[in-house]
């Protein structure tokens, strides 16, 4: 009885004005009646019998009659309480959140029931894990455990109350085999997060130690799956501890010493550091934590997922009453033939035209687009919904971001502003979605979805702030450093003698010209100095082409590729091909002219031969 407290509380008519289609037949109702008072009772005089003869639509006709214009009242009241829209719940309304993957990988190797830190290793990774778990407000996470092998404890799922259940039976003698296999526990968490439809995902590592063999394999996997980081967080310390044996002692190794696992923080850094995670150690506090779930709100903004809430879209439930008209209707009338006259003119339609109609009758626009949504056609949803928060989820999900954005501006409720803050994030007005969210949150300081967005748009964008100045400060000081080298460089060369040294067959001294045009073009355009650079570099080619043809070719860097690759940057793709078949004539002259010097050489050989022959001959 409870649970239909709620319902009727909210029933309710979407459309009451239809009741004003009781009118006329009330009106009916009443004119019929005051006929048959004023038709008076001619029963008491004429014979029953006789009656239905001398009477028209008297005696048993006239009872039908009754009970005919009873049905017919009843179905009209229906028909006016159906379009009345009758309706007791909400339908619910996507709302979008951030979506993300996070797969905890746990080693359970026997190294972790070392107690270098107290109560031990596998005590304080499992508490720090229940942590990490209750820190993540949103995403879905999957957990991975590993020994000699890596095992799945929970695929991807947004109840993490149902992981931390399972946390505190975590221990090596679960597994069924010992060892370290870190490798195959990063390929599980990848194939987890692949299978839920995750092409990005963070990886949480907590143990104690990877093999440095292990490093490459690892980078290797994760580099060929595609977005996903590694992060760790190391357990233990560097001093180590021996590993508990039961009532026998401590753990040994072959030659019979008492085995002590250290943690290598630089080692486990590195391994971080190259598959774009971050290393932490574990920390009393929650420090650790709270860094390691920062990197997973970077990075992955572009993935949404969409919820469901109740908003003010009522389900109409009208349609069910004129199903219930169709069996009375096919028994009052002979033949059905009413029913014929009144599907008739459906039938003669085309089918689209007659399933869209029999779809407005029996469904409102928005159940249309709501149908339309749910059968993944977001386009056709949009044209349909007539409720402004619909259209804009609609947009949104078919990436009509501007749409979406217009829709929602309109509104200021707190979802239409967050779900206006995402369409705006999408788009890639950052400034313009952390002003929806605050907007989101003044109307509702405790929207946990509004808060966690904002502060991921607002590190989106310190974050790309920070890389323009970065570059800024990259290409200042690479330029800066260039023009230092170049100053180094013409030093060096002073210090070149004119003759003695030579680079294929050319004095030294005569290829460094050739080389400082070169350096000077590259460093001009790439400091944004196109015109200066390509004209240095034009006088390099020209250089080029006077130099003595030698094998090794004494300046190995073409000046000619140079000039046309940068041209190319500069847009002017004609000239570069100008360049380009340039170096064909050179190379088509080149090549005459060495086939002329082998010529001449071998001539001039024949020639000697010849001579000395000769004078051979002549002396004999």
């Amino acid at each position: 009885m409870s649970d239909w407290l709620p319902a009727l509380s909210d029933f309710h008519f979407m459309r009451p004005w239809w009741f004003l289609g009781l009118v006329p037949a009330l009106l009916a109702l009443g004119l019929y009646q005051w006929r048959r008072r004023s038709a008076g009772n001619w029963e008491k005089i004429i014979n029953p019998a006789l009656l239905p003869f001398l009477m028209e639509g008297g005696g048993l006709n006239s009872r039908k009659s009754n009970w005919l214009l009873t049905g017919l009242g009843l179905a009209w009241a229906i028909c006016c309480i159906s379009l009345a829209g009758p309706t007791w719940q909400q339908l619910p309304q996507p709302v979008l959140k951030q979506d993300s993957a996070a797969i905890l990988v746990f080693d359970l190797s026997p190294s972790m029931l070392a107690e270098d830190i107290s109560p031990s290793r596998l005590v304080r990774a499992r508490f720090k894990l229940i942590d990490i778990l209750n820190s993540r407000r949103e995403g879905f996470t999957a957990l991975v455990v590993y020994g000699g092998e890596a095992h799945t404890v929970s695929p991807l799922t947004e109840d993490n109350n149902t992981i931390i259940s399972l946390v505190p039976i975590l221990h090596p003698t679960l597994l069924p085999e010992y060892g370290s296999n870190t490798e195959e526990a990063v390929a599980v968490a990848i194939e987890l997060a692949a299978n839920g439809g995750y092409e990005q995902a963070d990886i949480i590592l907590i143990s104690d130690g990877v093999s440095p063999a292990a490093f490459g394999s690892i980078k290797t996997i994760i580099g060929q799956a595609g977005k996903y980081r590694l992060s760790i967080l190391g357990v233990g310390t560097a001093e180590g501890a021996p590993i508990p044996l039961g009532s026998s002692g401590f753990v040994k190794d072959r030659s019979g010493s008492i085995l002590i696992p250290k943690l290598d923080s630089a080692s486990m850094q590195r391994l971080a550091n190259s598959n774009a995670g971050i290393y932490r150690d574990i920390s009393a506090d929650d420090s650790d934590i709270n860094d390691l779930l920062k990197v997973t709100e970077q990075g992955f903004t572009d993935a949404t997922r969409e919820v469901d809430r109740s908003f003010d879209l009522w389900d109409d439930q009208g349609f069910w009453l004129i199903v219930l008209l169709l069996p009375a209707l096919i028994l009052s009338f002979r033949k059905g033939s009413v029913v014929v006259i009144l599907i008739a003119p459906l039938l003669s339609l085309s089918e689209p035209v007659t399933a869209s109609i029999w779809q407005d009758l029996w469904q409102n626009p928005d159940q249309q687009g709501l149908e339309a949504l749910d059968a993944g056609d977001a386009a056709a949803a949009q044209s349909l919904f007539e409720d402004s928060q619909w259209r804009g989820s609609a947009a949104y999900r078919a990436e009509d971001y501007a749409s979406a954005i217009g829709e929602f501006i309109g509104q200021d409720s707190p979802d239409a502003h967050y779900n206006r803050g995402n369409a705006l994030a999408k788009s890639g007005d950052l400034e313009g979605a952390i002003d929806a969210y605050n907007r989101a949150l003044e109307l509702q300081p405790e929207m946990e979805d509004a808060l966690a967005n904002r502060d991921l748009v607002e590190k989106l964008q310190q974050q790309q702030e920070q890389n323009k100045e970065k570059d800024v400060t990259v290409e200042s000081q690479e330029d800066q450093e260039a023009r230092e080298e170049l100053v180094l460089f013409d030093e060096a060369v002073k210090n070149i003698p004119v003759e003695g040294w030579m680079l294929g067959g050319q004095p030294a001294a005569e290829i460094m010209p050739l080389a400082r045009f070169v350096l000077v073009g590259e460093i001009e355009f790439k400091a944004g100095n196109h015109k200066k650079g390509l004209d240095a570099l034009a006088q390099a080619v020209a250089l080029e082409n006077t130099l003595i043809y030698a094998e090794p070719a004494p300046w190995m860097m073409p000046a000619r590729h140079a000039y046309g690759a940068l041209l190319i940057v500069d847009g002017q793709h004609q000239e570069a091909e100008k360049v380009y078949q340039e170096a064909d004539t050179q190379i088509e002259t080149l090549n005459n002219k060495i086939e002329k010097q082998i010529f001449n050489v071998k001539s001039e050989k024949i020639k000697n031969l010849l001579n000395e022959k000769q004078e051979k001959f002549e002396k004999e």
